[in-house]
């Protein structure tokens, strides 16, 4: 249970802020479009690998 609280937390405001940061750093480059995909496979894939786990 306590798992997958965590897993909810990680997900829920890691993966946000990691795409954040990712966005602003290929936004600097002038890939914002890239920058978002990239956040969004990287947060899909680090949800997916936590409920593996479970």
């Amino acid at each position: 249970m306590w798992s997958l609280l965590m897993t909810v937390f990680i997900a829920g405001v890691v993966a946000p802020i990691a795409g954040i940061m990712v966005l602003a750093f290929f936004g600097k480059l002038g890939w914002p479009l890239l920058g978002v995909i990239a956040a969004v496979v990287v947060g899909l894939g680090i949800i997916n690998d936590r409920i593996k786990k479970l």
